[in-house]
Protein backbone atom coordinates (compact mmCIF):
# COMPACT_ATOMS: atom_id res chain seq x y z
CA UNK A 1 0.00 0.00 0.00
CA UNK A 2 1.54 3.30 -1.20
CA UNK A 3 1.42 6.61 1.01
CA UNK A 4 -1.74 8.06 -0.45
CA UNK A 5 -4.03 4.70 -0.70
CA UNK A 6 -2.63 4.98 3.16
CA UNK A 7 -4.07 8.09 4.00
CA UNK A 8 -7.11 7.70 2.45
CA UNK A 9 -7.75 6.14 5.24
CA UNK A 10 -8.16 9.30 7.16
CA UNK A 11 -11.76 9.46 6.21
CA UNK A 12 -12.61 6.04 8.32
CA UNK A 13 -14.58 6.92 11.48
CA UNK A 14 -14.64 10.84 11.88
CA UNK A 15 -14.18 13.65 9.21
CA UNK A 16 -10.95 14.16 7.36
CA UNK A 17 -10.62 18.01 9.03
CA UNK A 18 -11.27 16.90 12.16
CA UNK A 19 -8.63 14.44 11.69
CA UNK A 20 -5.90 16.64 10.48
CA UNK A 21 -6.95 18.58 13.33
CA UNK A 22 -6.31 16.24 15.76
CA UNK A 23 -2.94 15.14 14.05
CA UNK A 24 -2.16 19.23 14.22
CA UNK A 25 -2.81 18.89 17.59
CA UNK A 26 -0.80 16.34 18.50
CA UNK A 27 2.35 17.29 16.83
CA UNK A 28 2.22 20.82 18.51
CA UNK A 29 1.05 20.21 21.61
CA UNK A 30 3.31 20.63 24.89
CA UNK A 31 6.91 20.52 23.38
CA UNK A 32 8.16 19.29 26.39
CA UNK A 33 5.73 15.96 26.60
CA UNK A 34 6.20 15.74 22.73
CA UNK A 35 10.37 15.90 23.42
CA UNK A 36 9.99 13.40 26.31
CA UNK A 37 7.90 10.85 24.15
CA UNK A 38 9.32 11.47 21.36
CA UNK A 39 12.90 10.58 22.45
CA UNK A 40 11.64 7.22 24.57
CA UNK A 41 12.93 4.13 24.08
CA UNK A 42 9.67 2.35 24.60
CA UNK A 43 7.42 2.24 21.22
CA UNK A 44 4.45 4.35 21.10
CA UNK A 45 1.51 5.01 19.02
CA UNK A 46 -1.33 7.00 19.39
CA UNK A 47 -4.55 5.72 16.73
CA UNK A 48 -8.27 6.39 16.48
CA UNK A 49 -10.67 3.37 14.81
CA UNK A 50 -7.35 1.67 13.65
CA UNK A 51 -5.50 4.34 12.17
CA UNK A 52 -2.58 5.44 13.16
CA UNK A 53 -2.29 9.23 14.49
CA UNK A 54 1.59 9.02 15.56
CA UNK A 55 4.54 7.30 16.47
CA UNK A 56 7.52 7.99 18.26
CA UNK A 57 10.67 7.95 16.99
CA UNK A 58 11.49 4.27 18.72
CA UNK A 59 8.26 2.97 17.28
CA UNK A 60 9.67 3.87 13.85
CA UNK A 61 12.48 2.11 14.46
CA UNK A 62 11.14 -1.04 16.02
CA UNK A 63 9.21 -1.34 12.41
CA UNK A 64 12.52 -0.92 10.18
CA UNK A 65 11.67 2.44 9.66
CA UNK A 66 13.57 6.19 9.86
CA UNK A 67 10.83 8.17 9.95
CA UNK A 68 7.62 8.35 11.95
CA UNK A 69 6.09 10.88 9.63
CA UNK A 70 5.99 7.43 7.06
CA UNK A 71 3.27 5.61 10.07
CA UNK A 72 0.94 8.50 10.28
CA UNK A 73 -2.41 8.19 8.83
CA UNK A 74 -1.40 3.96 7.88
CA UNK A 75 -3.83 0.86 8.98
CA UNK A 76 -2.33 -0.18 11.94
CA UNK A 77 -3.35 -3.92 10.34
CA UNK A 78 -0.43 -2.83 7.90
CA UNK A 79 1.87 -3.76 10.62
CA UNK A 80 0.75 -7.04 12.13
CA UNK A 81 1.53 -10.48 10.31
CA UNK A 82 -0.97 -12.10 9.45
CA UNK A 83 -1.14 -14.69 11.91
CA UNK A 84 -2.27 -11.89 14.11
CA UNK A 85 -4.07 -9.70 11.97
CA UNK A 86 -7.52 -11.19 12.22
CA UNK A 87 -7.45 -11.22 16.14
CA UNK A 88 -5.61 -7.49 16.18
CA UNK A 89 -8.41 -6.35 14.09
CA UNK A 90 -11.34 -8.06 16.77
CA UNK A 91 -9.61 -5.92 19.47
CA UNK A 92 -9.74 -2.50 17.74
CA UNK A 93 -13.23 -3.32 16.19
CA UNK A 94 -14.50 -3.79 20.10
CA UNK A 95 -12.71 -0.87 21.33
CA UNK A 96 -14.55 1.16 19.17
CA UNK A 97 -17.76 -0.03 20.12
CA UNK A 98 -16.73 0.23 23.53
CA UNK A 99 -16.76 -3.77 23.87
CA UNK A 100 -14.35 -5.59 25.73
CA UNK A 101 -10.78 -6.06 24.65
CA UNK A 102 -7.77 -6.90 26.66
CA UNK A 103 -5.27 -4.52 27.43
CA UNK A 104 -2.22 -6.25 27.22
CA UNK A 105 -0.90 -8.88 24.30
CA UNK A 106 1.41 -10.30 21.99
CA UNK A 107 1.19 -10.70 18.69
CA UNK A 108 3.58 -11.79 15.55
CA UNK A 109 4.53 -7.97 13.91
CA UNK A 110 5.79 -6.96 10.28
CA UNK A 111 8.66 -4.50 9.55
CA UNK A 112 8.85 -2.53 6.72
CA UNK A 113 11.41 -4.96 5.09
CA UNK A 114 8.35 -7.88 5.45
CA UNK A 115 9.85 -9.88 8.32
CA UNK A 116 8.14 -10.68 11.26
CA UNK A 117 8.84 -10.67 14.83
CA UNK A 118 7.39 -11.16 18.28
CA UNK A 119 5.73 -7.84 19.68
CA UNK A 120 4.16 -7.19 23.29
CA UNK A 121 1.48 -4.51 23.36
CA UNK A 122 0.16 -2.87 26.24
CA UNK A 123 -3.10 -0.34 25.03
CA UNK A 124 -4.44 2.60 27.06
CA UNK A 125 -7.64 4.47 25.92
CA UNK A 126 -7.52 8.27 26.14
CA UNK A 127 -9.68 11.07 24.82
CA UNK A 128 -8.02 13.89 22.83
CA UNK A 129 -10.11 16.95 21.66
CA UNK A 130 -13.23 15.08 22.13
CA UNK A 131 -12.21 11.97 20.38
CA UNK A 132 -11.20 8.58 22.34
CA UNK A 133 -8.15 7.28 20.94
CA UNK A 134 -5.85 4.44 21.72
CA UNK A 135 -1.94 4.61 23.54
CA UNK A 136 -0.50 1.74 22.44
CA UNK A 137 2.92 0.84 23.90
CA UNK A 138 5.18 -1.95 21.99
CA UNK A 139 8.41 -3.92 23.01
CA UNK A 140 10.05 -6.21 20.77
CA UNK A 141 9.63 -9.66 22.50
CA UNK A 142 12.61 -11.02 19.79
CA UNK A 143 15.14 -11.27 23.02
CA UNK A 144 12.90 -12.81 24.95
CA UNK A 145 11.41 -14.53 22.65
CA UNK A 146 14.65 -16.45 21.82
CA UNK A 147 15.71 -16.80 25.28
CA UNK A 148 12.27 -18.69 25.91
CA UNK A 149 12.91 -21.02 22.96
CA UNK A 150 16.82 -21.58 24.61
CA UNK A 151 14.94 -22.19 27.68
CA UNK A 152 12.03 -24.79 25.85
CA UNK A 153 15.01 -26.38 24.79
CA UNK A 154 17.17 -26.83 27.65
CA UNK A 155 14.25 -28.07 29.22
CA UNK A 156 13.19 -30.52 26.55
CA UNK A 157 17.08 -31.39 26.45
CA UNK A 158 17.19 -31.71 30.20
CA UNK A 159 13.89 -33.99 30.22
CA UNK A 160 15.37 -36.17 27.34
CA UNK A 161 18.40 -36.40 29.86
CA UNK A 162 16.46 -37.51 32.24
CA UNK A 163 14.33 -39.88 30.71
CA UNK A 164 17.35 -41.40 29.47
CA UNK A 165 18.96 -41.98 32.61
CA UNK A 166 15.70 -43.06 34.03
CA UNK A 167 15.93 -45.76 31.40
CA UNK A 168 19.42 -46.55 32.28
CA UNK A 169 18.55 -46.76 35.79
CA UNK A 170 15.75 -49.09 34.90
CA UNK A 171 17.60 -51.27 32.23
CA UNK A 172 20.30 -51.56 35.70
CA UNK A 173 18.15 -52.25 37.89
CA UNK A 174 16.41 -54.92 35.32
CA UNK A 175 19.87 -56.79 35.17
CA UNK A 176 20.64 -55.89 38.97
CA UNK A 177 17.34 -58.11 39.88
CA UNK A 178 18.05 -60.59 36.97
CA UNK A 179 22.09 -60.95 38.74
CA UNK A 180 20.18 -61.55 41.68
CA UNK A 181 17.99 -63.89 40.26
CA UNK A 182 20.99 -65.86 39.14
CA UNK A 183 22.65 -65.86 42.28
CA UNK A 184 20.15 -67.09 44.61
CA UNK A 185 19.56 -70.11 41.90
CA UNK A 186 23.12 -70.92 41.80
CA UNK A 187 23.04 -70.16 45.90
CA UNK A 188 20.23 -72.88 45.62
CA UNK A 189 21.99 -75.26 43.06
CA UNK A 190 25.01 -74.65 45.58
CA UNK A 191 23.42 -75.50 48.70
CA UNK A 192 21.36 -78.60 47.06
CA UNK A 193 25.02 -80.05 45.71
CA UNK A 194 26.26 -79.21 49.45
CA UNK A 195 23.74 -81.58 50.79
CA UNK A 196 23.99 -84.03 48.16
CA UNK A 197 27.61 -84.27 49.12
CA UNK A 198 27.52 -84.40 52.56
CA UNK A 199 24.96 -87.05 52.06
CA UNK A 200 27.73 -88.64 49.73
CA UNK A 201 30.39 -88.18 52.13
CA UNK A 202 28.05 -89.01 55.14
CA UNK A 203 27.49 -92.67 53.03
CA UNK A 204 31.67 -92.99 52.26
CA UNK A 205 32.33 -92.96 55.79
CA UNK A 206 30.07 -94.78 57.09
CA UNK A 207 30.33 -97.64 53.59
CA UNK A 208 34.39 -96.90 55.33
CA UNK A 209 33.79 -97.43 58.44
CA UNK A 210 31.51 -100.81 57.75
CA UNK A 211 34.41 -102.05 55.46
CA UNK A 212 36.74 -101.27 58.39
CA UNK A 213 34.79 -103.32 60.55
CA UNK A 214 34.52 -106.25 58.90
CA UNK A 215 38.45 -106.12 57.53
CA UNK A 216 39.32 -106.83 61.30
CA UNK A 217 36.41 -108.71 61.93
CA UNK A 218 37.61 -111.29 59.03
CA UNK A 219 41.12 -110.42 60.40
CA UNK A 220 40.22 -111.47 63.80
CA UNK A 221 38.71 -115.03 62.68
CA UNK A 222 40.12 -116.05 59.72
CA UNK A 223 43.63 -115.11 60.21
CA UNK A 224 44.49 -114.55 64.18
CA UNK A 225 43.38 -118.32 65.16
CA UNK A 226 45.57 -119.49 62.70
CA UNK A 227 48.39 -117.65 63.72
CA UNK A 228 47.42 -119.11 67.29
CA UNK A 229 47.59 -122.31 65.89
CA UNK A 230 51.20 -121.87 64.45
CA UNK A 231 52.82 -121.01 67.63
CA UNK A 232 50.95 -124.12 69.23
CA UNK A 233 52.59 -126.31 66.80
CA UNK A 234 56.32 -126.75 68.69
CA UNK A 235 57.82 -124.00 66.37
CA UNK A 236 61.06 -123.39 65.95
CA UNK A 237 62.74 -119.99 67.31
CA UNK A 238 63.06 -118.90 63.66
CA UNK A 239 59.66 -119.93 62.80
CA UNK A 240 57.96 -118.31 65.70
CA UNK A 241 59.91 -115.06 65.29
CA UNK A 242 58.59 -115.17 61.44
CA UNK A 243 54.89 -115.57 62.90
CA UNK A 244 55.66 -112.48 65.54
CA UNK A 245 57.09 -110.57 62.04
CA UNK A 246 53.84 -111.69 60.54
CA UNK A 247 51.73 -110.70 63.39
CA UNK A 248 53.36 -107.08 63.65
CA UNK A 249 53.23 -106.57 59.86
CA UNK A 250 49.80 -107.62 59.81
CA UNK A 251 48.58 -104.64 62.47
CA UNK A 252 50.71 -102.08 60.57
CA UNK A 253 48.73 -103.05 57.36
CA UNK A 254 45.21 -102.56 58.92
CA UNK A 255 46.13 -99.64 61.10
CA UNK A 256 45.86 -96.94 58.45
CA UNK A 257 42.19 -98.04 58.18
CA UNK A 258 41.01 -97.50 61.52
CA UNK A 259 43.42 -97.44 64.21
CA UNK A 260 40.46 -96.99 66.95
CA UNK A 261 39.10 -100.78 65.95
CA UNK A 262 42.12 -102.25 64.96
CA UNK A 263 44.05 -103.05 68.14
CA UNK A 264 40.55 -104.26 69.95
CA UNK A 265 39.97 -106.48 67.25
CA UNK A 266 43.04 -108.24 66.80
CA UNK A 267 42.34 -108.63 70.89
CA UNK A 268 39.44 -110.45 70.45
CA UNK A 269 39.72 -114.31 71.20
CA UNK A 270 38.86 -116.72 68.41
CA UNK A 271 35.70 -117.32 70.99
CA UNK A 272 34.98 -113.86 71.25
CA UNK A 273 35.33 -113.47 67.05
CA UNK A 274 32.66 -115.80 66.73
CA UNK A 275 30.27 -114.39 69.30
CA UNK A 276 30.78 -110.92 67.68
CA UNK A 277 29.79 -112.62 63.98
CA UNK A 278 26.77 -113.73 65.50
CA UNK A 279 25.89 -110.49 67.02
CA UNK A 280 25.83 -108.70 63.86
CA UNK A 281 23.80 -111.65 62.75
CA UNK A 282 21.17 -110.70 64.88
CA UNK A 283 21.20 -113.40 66.99
CA UNK A 284 20.96 -113.53 70.43
CA UNK A 285 22.38 -114.69 73.67
CA UNK A 286 20.79 -117.82 74.03
CA UNK A 287 20.91 -118.25 70.29
CA UNK A 288 24.29 -117.91 70.07
CA UNK A 289 24.71 -120.30 73.01
CA UNK A 290 22.91 -122.89 71.61
CA UNK A 291 24.87 -122.77 68.42
CA UNK A 292 28.13 -122.72 70.10
CA UNK A 293 26.78 -125.10 72.94
CA UNK A 294 27.91 -122.96 75.62
CA UNK A 295 25.73 -121.53 78.34
CA UNK A 296 23.59 -118.38 78.49
CA UNK A 297 25.34 -116.82 81.09
CA UNK A 298 29.13 -117.40 79.10
CA UNK A 299 27.30 -116.00 76.35
CA UNK A 300 26.59 -112.92 78.18
CA UNK A 301 30.37 -113.15 79.65
CA UNK A 302 31.91 -112.68 76.05
CA UNK A 303 29.50 -110.10 75.41
CA UNK A 304 30.62 -107.95 78.34
CA UNK A 305 34.59 -109.10 77.58
CA UNK A 306 33.86 -107.35 74.03
CA UNK A 307 32.14 -104.22 75.58
CA UNK A 308 34.94 -103.45 77.58
CA UNK A 309 37.66 -104.55 74.34
CA UNK A 310 35.73 -101.98 72.70
CA UNK A 311 35.52 -99.21 75.12
CA UNK A 312 31.48 -99.26 75.22
CA UNK A 313 30.70 -101.09 78.32
CA UNK A 314 29.51 -98.53 80.49
CA UNK A 315 27.46 -96.70 77.85
CA UNK A 316 24.16 -97.18 76.47
CA UNK A 317 25.51 -98.11 72.86
CA UNK A 318 23.64 -101.22 71.14
CA UNK A 319 26.22 -103.25 70.47
CA UNK A 320 25.19 -104.92 67.25
CA UNK A 321 24.88 -101.32 66.35
CA UNK A 322 28.23 -100.42 66.95
CA UNK A 323 29.74 -103.51 65.20
CA UNK A 324 27.86 -102.60 62.25
CA UNK A 325 28.96 -99.35 61.96
CA UNK A 326 32.40 -99.71 63.15
CA UNK A 327 31.42 -96.46 65.73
Amino acid sequence: MDGESKRDDLSVGASGEHMQRLIKHLAESNAWLRSLVDESPLGISISHNGITLYVNKACARLFGSADPAEHVGTRQLTRVAPQSRDTVAGYIRNRERGEAAPNTYEIMALRKDGSSFPLYVEVSRIRVMGMPVSVAFFTDFTERKQMEELLRKAHEDLEERVQERTRELVELTETLKQREAELESRTAKLEDLNVTLRTVLDQRDKDRRQLEARVLADIGELVKPSLEKLRKCGLTREAAAHVGILETNLREIISPFAQHLAGTYINLTSTEIQVVNLIKQGMRSKEIADLLKLSKGTVDFYRKNVRQKLGIRNKKTNLRTFLLTGS
